[in-house]
């Protein structure tokens, strides 16, 4: 078993729009992962998706979780 096979996985990542969450969601999209990527500003989470393998499955959600209202 290779614990880096993230093929069956689906992972949800805030702050996916730059630094640690960009740099996680590319790491495991990398590795197979499906994605939902969350964060305040579309044009960088859309930056972020440029950079995922292209085989990579994701799914954007524009929100700023430490505002209740902008979640549904």
């Amino acid at each position: 078993m290779d614990p880096f096979n993230l093929s069956d996985r689906v992972i949800v990542i805030t702050g996916a729009s730059s630094g640690i969450g960009q740099a996680i969601a590319i790491a495991c999209g990398n590795r197979g992962a499906k994605l939902v990527l969350i964060g305040r500003d579309k044009g960088r989470l859309e930056e972020t998706t440029t950079k995922l393998n292209p085989n990579c499955e994701f799914k954007l959600i524009i929100a700023d979780l430490a505002t209740p209202e902008s979640v549904d």
